[in-house]
This record gives C-alpha cells, sequence and structure tokens, in this order.
C-alpha cells in the first residue's frame, strides 16, 4: 500500500512537468476580406531554422491577426516551409509578425515587416523568405580570406581575389580560411554545389575556383573568384650576348641581346640604364626592347672599355639590376668602314638609312649592297643618296645584307648590315 502512494505522487509531480504547451488562440476568418496575398518562407529562431510542425508563423496588422500556417516539411528542398496566406481590405498596410515556439511554449516578435500588396507573391521553394530572430544579415559578402603557405595577404580587387602562396606549392588539394558575413553561406561552382566549410574543405585551385555566397536571409547572393598562383620570383642575372665592340662602331651600331635569368620562365622583361654603380657610360648607349645600341659616335683613341649599369624587370614588381663592362677591340690590318650595322626604316627617324661615317671621304669609290643570294639591290658611285632598305621602290624583307665598297686602288672593304623593322 505504501508502495502505491509514492508511486502515485510521483506520478503526479511528473505529470506537472509534462504539461502540454498550449499555442496562442490565432484566428483569421478569410471570408471577412477582400484581398489576398501569398508568402512561402521558413522559421529561423535563434539561427536555427525551424523543424517543428508546431510552430506557427502569425501575420498582424495592429493587434488584428491576418493569417497563421505552420511549417510543412518538403523533400524536394529537405527543408520545413510555411504557406502563409495573408488577408485585408485596403491595398496596402503594414504587416508584422510572430512566431509561436512550440518546443519552448514562447511567443517571438520579428522585427522584419512587410507592405501587403494585392495578390502579392512573396518567396518561393528555392528561396523561401525568412522570418528571423534575431533579424539575419542580408549581407553576401567574404571578409577575408586566407590559405596556408600564403606569402603576403590576400589582394581584393571586387569579387576577385588573388592569392600568392610559396614557389613549388601544389594547388590541388589546398584547405581555405575565410570570414563572410554574419552566417553567409558558401558552396563552391554555384547554388547546388558543395557547400564549404572554412579551414576544412579542401578544393583544387590549379584553376580560378568559383564561390557562391548566399547571405544568411537568403536575400542577396554574390560570386567570388579565387586566384591561387606562386609567388612571383624575382630576377636573378642579365647578361649581354656580346659585351666587346670594335673602333668602326658609330651611333646606331648595334651592340648585343639583353636577356634575364628568372624562375619565373613565363614573365616578360623590360630593361633601362639607370643610375647606381657602374653607370659611368651610360649616356653612350640606349636600350630599345632588349637590343643595346651604340648612341653617339666615340672617339675610340682614348677608349679601352665602357661600364653600363642595367635594370631588368619582370612586370610584377621583380626587379635585378647589374654593371656590365664592354671592351674595345682595336682592329689591326684592313678596317671595315664606320657605319652603323642595322637599319630600321619605320620612320621614327632611328637608323631609318644605312649611314656611312664621313661618306664624302669615298666619293670615288663604288658603293654595292647586296642579299643574301648575292643579287646587287643598291649601287652607285660615292654615296651621296643613303640606302633606305627598299628595292625598286619596294620594302625588303627583314635579315641580313651585306655592302661592298671598292676603292680606287682596288681595296674592298666588306661588311653586314641587319635590317630589322
Amino acid at each position: 500500500m505504501e508502495r502505491i502512494k509514492i508511486f502515485l505522487i510521483l506520478m503526479i509531480v511528473f505529470q506537472s512537468f509534462v504539461i502540454k504547451a498550449t499555442p496562442p488562440d490565432w484566428s483569421v476568418n478569410p471570408s471577412s476580406f477582400s484581398y489576398n496575398m501569398t508568402i512561402t518562407g521558413a522559421i529561423n529562431l535563434n539561427y536555427a531554422e525551424s523543424v517543428d510542425g508546431n510552430d506557427i508563423i502569425a501575420a498582424f496588422v495592429g493587434d488584428e491577426c491576418r493569417g497563421i500556417a505552420n511549417p510543412v516539411f518538403r523533400s524536394n528542398v529537405n527543408r520545413y516551409i510555411c504557406y502563409l496566406m495573408v488577408y485585408s481590405n485596403v491595398a496596402t498596410e503594414t504587416l508584422t509578425f510572430k512566431v509561436y515556439d512550440a518546443s519552448a511554449d514562447q511567443i517571438v516578435s520579428i522585427e522584419k515587416t512587410i507592405q501587403f500588396e494585392v495578390n502579392g507573391i512573396i518567396g518561393n521553394l528555392e528561396a523561401p523568405y525568412i522570418w528571423s530572430n534575431p533579424t539575419l544579415s542580408n549581407e553576401s559578402n567574404i571578409l577575408s580570406y586566407s590559405i596556408s603557405g600564403e606569402t603576403k595577404p590576400a589582394r581584393f580587387e571586387n569579387y576577385d581575389i588573388y592569392i600568392e602562396v610559396v614557389w613549388g606549392e601544389v594547388f590541388t588539394n589546398l584547405v581555405a580560411t575565410y570570414t563572410t558575413s554574419e552566417n553567409a553561406l558558401v558552396k563552391i561552382g554555384g547554388k547546388d554545389g558543395e557547400i564549404q566549410q572554412s579551414g576544412v574543405t579542401s578544393n583544387d585551385f590549379t584553376n580560378p575556383v568559383i564561390y557562391w555566397v548566399r547571405s544568411a536571409d537568403e536575400t542577396d547572393t554574390s560570386w567570388y573568384n579565387i586566384h591561387v598562383s606562386w609567388e612571383n620570383m624575382s630576377p636573378t642575372w642579365i647578361s649581354l650576348s656580346d659585351t666587346t665592340i670594335n673602333e668602326t662602331y658609330q651611333s646606331g651600331s648595334f651592340i648585343g641581346y639583353l636577356e634575364t635569368e628568372d624562375a619565373d620562365i613565363t614573365d616578360i622583361h623590360s630593361y633601362t640604364l639607370v643610375d647606381g654603380d657602374g653607370d659611368t657610360d651610360n649616356s653612350y648607349f640606349l636600350i630599345d626592347g632588349n637590343k643595346l645600341y651604340l648612341n653617339q659616335d666615340i672617339y675610340f683613341e682614348t677608349i679601352t672599355s665602357f661600364s653600363i649599369r642595367v635594370k631588368t624587370e619582370d612586370g610584377k614588381g621583380g626587379s635585378f639590376e647589374r654593371q656590365i663592362i664592354i671592351t674595345v677591340d682595336y682592329l689591326t690590318g684592313q678596317e671595315e668602314v664606320r657605319a652603323n650595322k642595322i637599319i630600321s626604316p619605320n620612320g621614327d627617324n632611328l637608323f631609318d638609312t644605312w649611314k656611312v661615317q664621313n661618306a664624302g671621304l669615298y666619293f670615288d669609290c663604288d658603293f654595292y649592297i647586296l642579299n643574301s643570294i648575292g643579287e646587287i639591290i643598291f649601287q652607285s658611285l660615292g654615296y651621296e643618296v643613303e640606302w633606305d632598305g627598299t628595292y625598286n621602290g619596294q620594302e625588303l624583307p627583314i635579315g641580313a645584307y651585306y655592302y661592298v665598297i671598292k676603292m680606287p686602288d682596288e681595296q674592298v672593304l666588306r661588311g653586314t648590315i641587319s635590317l630589322i623593322k
């Protein structure tokens, strides 16, 4: 008998804790109204979406209930959706909302309001309206971004994010760490892509990766392009293809080609003469692209070498500069005529014709210019009219041409002219 009493007492105590919650007495009579609108949405309380069919969303104008609905599971979108029909007798008025949270047996007010619109439709299964408390963010931004092994902070250019990682890093399995607008959802490739988790999900960044970002309240989306590349490796050396000139060189003579050593083999380099150690003779030379030329006539009798300082840049912030020594080789025996080694007839007034230094000294000499197969394309007695790179008024192709100067004493001077554009 005593055991029965104890059991009954325990049952009474237990029942006092499991009294069923009573939902609010919200109701609406559709026949009392002339207009309606529909809202398809989902309930989100404390950043968790409702999965309880006993929860209630209700629309109000003032204290008057204008519509109620419960969440219903929809398998095709894998979430609980509310189909709320709202009623009114006027074309527009402000709707407020309240949620009955069945599990907590409490009523929660929703801060955001909606303007009633006759026959209006807000939200759908794919993009439902969200009733939330606290109010969810309507921004879909990536605020910070980093990848293990990066060599500098990410660079944001609107919706493109650029990351540099250590040279040689493999891109196929990198994990990104990022922050977003509050509770924004990030997927790869689009809304149907894989959900990304900062600091966890790995991706192949061999090619740019596209992120689809949706705001917490599902009203805004953004697309971000993530570009990962190796850090820029600066040039490490500059070389000149020919560092010897002879005393026949004059203004316009081609010296040699500049070349850069750089681990980034795809970089395109530019060259300039710069101030610094070894720049003593910079003024005697000029650079066109990667070609070095003599810039003025020189009195070679007093010079044995030249010192220039050259800088190469890779266009990505990397550079290297060094002193280059060019030596003078004095000829013995027969000399070449002192004339420019190149002709570039492009109208820029730089080597447009083949110029012969002190041409007046050769007034009684026969001048011939031949192409690569020995055909004469220019000839004259003396050199009063300079050769302009044409034959019979037609432009000649780029390549090597040869001059022959026959002097009255049968001495012959020969040399090469490079025609470039």
